[in-house]
């Protein structure tokens, strides 16, 4: 548990620097997941499809994120999840307990997916592959 709360905060602070305007929720009391907002409102299935592009590509790139309902201890997972506090779809990332290391690469990645996905206008309309810098790839 102590290694998921650390990954947790760690990503919150990840995403609030780089993700300012995308994050949905970052500090939820059970420190178990984030959630990150499109820009524009999706439905469920867009929702749903952003989720598995986004680990489509991280699994590609080696990096351990799966499209999941729940989460793992050892994988990180997103899928789509109703914020009714806000009236929306979001993609919630849920945090496992990887090394640090290795799953700030995994924040890192989901961070630059997330930019250049939500910068494309067509970016959830279209099957979009983005491609994962050297830098963050394991």
């Amino acid at each position: 548990m102590a290694a998921i709360l650390r990954n947790s905060r760690r990503t919150a602070r990840c995403f609030a620097s780089g993700l300012a305007g995308s994050s949905a929720e970052l500090h939820f009391a059970h420190g178990l997941y984030v959630t990150l907002a499109p820009k524009r409102m999706l439905d469920e299935k867009q929702t749903k499809q952003v989720a598995a592009d986004l680990c489509d590509d991280l699994r590609r790139a080696g990096l351990p994120l799966r499209h999941a309902g729940s989460f793992g201890f050892d994988f990180g997972a997103a899928e789509w999840f109703r914020d009714t506090s806000c009236n929306r779809h979001v993609v919630r990332i849920a945090v496992p307990d990887l090394p640090t290391l290795l799953w700030d690469q995994v924040a890192r990645a989901v961070m630059e997916w997330w930019s250049a996905h939500e910068g494309s206008p067509n970016s959830h309309t279209a099957q979009t592959t983005t491609p994962i810098p050297m830098s963050l790839r394991t």
